[in-house]
């Protein structure tokens, strides 16, 4: 099924609550009557898939009152549907969120700042290199070589952090400018994760700080690449998406902040 199928059925619903058409027209034979106008399905499949006769198809196609209905209809649900939302809304249908699982919950940056602070650990005021052995970082794990260099030299001109001493190893930040560094990249997160995850405002709060935190850890690209455990959270199945975590090289590599993160999910697939 397409995005096109399920937004004309679902206009068929809306339509149907009319009573001038629920009168005479079953929902069955409106979204098949919808799914031909909008040129998705011969009138031959329609009724076949939708078992209705094709005569009462080919009526109501010749009812140009209705028609023009319908179509003023999809007009308007299209209009007030930006692309993104139609999308995620075709997605959703085509994977329904399981009855059992737990509703979403709001999650504050402050939340998120707050138990990245106790994985980062002890900020570092001068730089210091990452555990990874590859990458400079400063504050509570803001990377100093990962990322672009015009990004830095924004934020830090915005902060009144010199780029310079702090990359040749003479200067430090101040206790304030590293929680803003952190601060600056929870926010960056937060807005990103719908993209990469698109029911990411639906999940739960443990997961929403779970998948902030390994992308916060790991870097945007790298988290990108667990297209499993994605694929696990987009369907709320919590417990795979712990499994997926267990099963990567991140989680030996991490101590204790990937053990603490991956029993949280756990938690979820038992809620």
């Amino acid at each position: 099924m397409n995005e096109n199928w399920y937004k004309t059925a679902k206009i068929g619903e809306e339509l149907y609550k009319d009573a001038s058409i629920k009168d005479w027209l079953s929902p069955k034979l409106l979204s098949a009557l919808l799914a031909v106008l909008a040129g998705m399905l011969t009138i031959g499949t329609a009724a076949k898939n939708y078992q209705v006769r094709e005569q009462d198809i080919k009526n109501a196609l010749n009812n140009k009152e209705l028609v023009s209905q319908i179509q003023q209809t999809q007009q308007t649900q299209q209009t007030q549907q930006t692309q993104p939302e139609r999308l995620y809304n075709a997605y959703e249908r085509e994977n329904p969120k399981p009855m059992n699982v737990k509703s979403a919950e709001p999650i504050s940056k402050a939340e998120v700042m707050t138990w990245i602070s106790w994985a980062e650990g002890k900020p570092f005021y001068s730089k210091h290199i990452d555990p990874n052995g590859k990458d400079y970082i400063v504050g509570y794990g803001f990377n100093l070589t990962g990322r672009d260099k015009n990004e830095i030299l924004q934020i830090f001109k915005q902060l009144g952090i010199n780029y310079q001493k702090i990359m040749s190893g003479k200067g430090k930040i101040t206790h304030e400018q590293a929680v803003k560094l952190l601060d600056y990249d929870i926010n960056r997160l937060i807005i990103k994760m719908p993209s990469i995850i698109p029911n990411f405002d639906k999940l739960p709060k443990d997961a929403k700080l779970v998948v902030v935190d390994m992308a916060y850890n790991m870097g945007i690209p790298k988290f990108r690449g667990f297209k499993d455990f994605i694929a696990a959270l987009s369907n709320y199945d919590y417990n795979i998406a712990a499994k997926e975590m267990v099963n990567s090289n991140w989680y030996n590599q991490v101590g204790k902040r990937s053990k603490a993160l991956t029993q949280k999910m756990k938690n979820l697939s038992s809620t």
